[in-house]
């Protein structure tokens, strides 16, 4: 098959070759809409953004945010470490998934970030060696990369007990008085982890609160329709969702390249789609906000029913998307807020 033509002759407006029977064309079969892989810069990651880079800028301690389940927090930390590796080249950037145990342990903890900063002897020696190898390979990194700060994101973090974070706090002692680098660190969790800050109020460890929790902030999911519609018109932007990558294409243009070509944009679909969401959300007291799982499940449904009927004045109907919403799963999560380390 003749990928680089396919791209052309999507630009231009023409279907592209065909595949096998029952087969994806090349340049869709690898798509990250169909392939569940989406990472955009939604209104919630923007302003997300604003404070991380703020908080790298004034070397602050750190920040925390919380959102339920689903509404797409390790995406959205996997989007932000992208955009602060433009925004700030020589801070060295590192995603740890926090793990819950049912006894915390000094020697699973420091081996655990070890393995997230990829350190290839995660899993060996005692506490005390492997405390001062992180301490010593986060220097390095820092110092390599001319930088003052490393800036750490942690996925999960409700899932830490009290221990883990005055481990952290240590080795953030121990990172600017033997070197001069600041550690930063960005907590995302559930609302677990508001139980948490009151807990540590109520011990008085403030010393935690103001190193990993002076700000408890929303991360949410769509929150309106025009939320909503900003996200969709992500789609149909190839500055910011071009694939194949050097192609051009935004994923609606080459998903559905006739419709796109004859003006449609995903973006226009935003109120019908929301619409579905309200809907579901009525027997279940009311539609608060939407989360990206749901929100990128129910577009992936819709590209997937029409991509093979691709023509110029395509336009969905409410029966599309209800189908669409339903076969997402969102009213069924619909209440549902359990803890990720239960």
């Amino acid at each position: 098959m003749n990928t680089y033509g396919n791209m052309a002759a999507i630009r231009d407006g023409v279907p592209p070759l065909p595949a096998e029977p029952g087969a994806l064309p090349a340049q869709q079969a690898g798509h990250p809409v169909i392939n569940n892989q989406i990472q955009l810069p939604t209104p919630a990651i923007r302003a997300a953004f604003d404070v991380v880079a703020n908080i790298a800028l004034e070397r602050s301690p750190g920040v925390c945010f919380r959102g339920d389940p689903r509404v797409g927090k390790s995406s959205a930390i996997d989007v932000l470490i992208e955009q602060l590796r433009l925004a700030f080249p020589e801070m060295p950037t590192y995603h740890v998934n926090a793990k819950w145990h049912p006894r915390f342990s000094e020697v699973v903890f420091f081996g655990e970030l070890l393995k997230s900063v990829s350190h290839v002897l995660a899993t060996s020696s005692k506490i005390e060696v492997r405390r001062s190898r992180l301490a010593n390979f986060l220097w390095t990194e820092a110092q390599s990369s001319h930088s003052d700060r490393i800036m750490l994101f942690i996925d999960e973090a409700q899932c830490w007990p009290e221990p883990a974070l005055t481990m952290l706090r240590d080795l953030s002692n121990d990172l600017i008085l033997d070197h001069g680098i600041r550690l930063i660190v960005v907590l995302f969790g559930t609302a677990e982890l508001s139980a948490i800050h009151s807990m540590l109020l109520h011990a008085g460890r403030v010393d935690l609160i103001g190193r990993f929790m002076p700000r408890l902030l929303e991360f949410r999911g769509m929150g309106d329709v025009a939320e909503l519609s900003a996200t969709m018109g992500l789609y149909d932007d190839a500055d910011v969702s071009e694939f194949p990558l050097g192609s051009g294409l935004s994923y609606s243009q080459c998903l559905l390249p006739l419709a796109y070509g004859s003006g449609w944009r995903l973006a226009h679909e935003a109120g019908g789609l929301w619409e579905q969401f309200r809907r579901a959300a009525q027997s279940k007291g009311g539609l608060r906000q939407v989360g990206m799982q749901w929100v990128n499940a129910s577009i992936r449904d819709f590209f997937l029913q029409h991509m093979e009927f691709d023509h110029a004045g395509l336009q969905g109907d409410a029966q599309e998307w209800h189908q669409a919403v339903a076969r997402s799963g969102f009213e069924n999560s619909l209440g549902l807020a359990q803890s990720a380390c239960a």
